[in-house]
């Protein structure tokens, strides 16, 4: 398990998309993976699928690790 890959607040892998969209997905080799999808869009939001912190897509592409969105 790569640390860079994983949810900063609890750990997860695993990562889902609008709530009303549930594509799961997870972060390898520095990009997001679709694991399963209904439809996918040009812009995700993204939230860990066990905490619900909502993760920076941009951001986390950019660094090449999961980066929390800062709100506010």
């Amino acid at each position: 398990m790569n640390e860079n890959n994983c949810c900063p607040n609890c750990g997860s892998e695993r990562f889902i998309t609008e709530p009303n969209q549930y594509d799961v997905i997870n972060f390898e080799n520095g990009n997001f993976n679709v694991i399963r999808s209904e439809s996918t869009d040009d812009q995700y939001e993204v939230f860990c699928e066990e905490c619900n912190e909502e993760i920076d897509f941009n951001g986390s592409l950019d660094k090449g690790q999961i980066i929390l969105k800062i709100n506010g």
